[in-house]
């Protein structure tokens, strides 16, 4: 079946525009409320190193999926790609969620 070039297809490819900002936003979120809620230290820089990468993760993944929505379809893209994007999403809630959990509000 597979997603039409016209329809899911361009939807998924358009959806980056926004998306490609996203993990910015987040991760320097994350950094800043650390900075506000724990004293300088080393927790402070491991939650700020911690969201920085599940950011960055965010973006790996935003990439290899751009790079598999760049074929004629999905079902064309190459399966390594699939699951290093896959890998690269599971290892970013792994990360950002604790973290998450860790700056959450009200934990202050």
């Amino acid at each position: 079946a597979g997603w039409r070039p016209g329809g899911e297809l361009w939807h998924f490819r358009a959806h980056f525009l926004l998306d490609a900002w996203y993990p910015v936003l987040y991760g320097a979120l994350l950094v800043h409320r650390a900075a506000a809620l724990l004293p300088a230290g080393k927790i402070r820089r491991r939650l700020q190193a911690l969201a920085t990468f599940g950011a960055c993760c965010d973006i790996v993944e935003n990439a290899l999926h751009m790079h598999a929505a760049a074929a004629p379809s999905l079902d064309a893209a190459p399966d390594w790609l699939i699951v290093a994007a896959a890998a690269a999403a599971t290892t970013k809630w792994a990360v950002m969620l604790p973290v998450c959990w860790m700056l959450r509000p009200g934990s202050g």
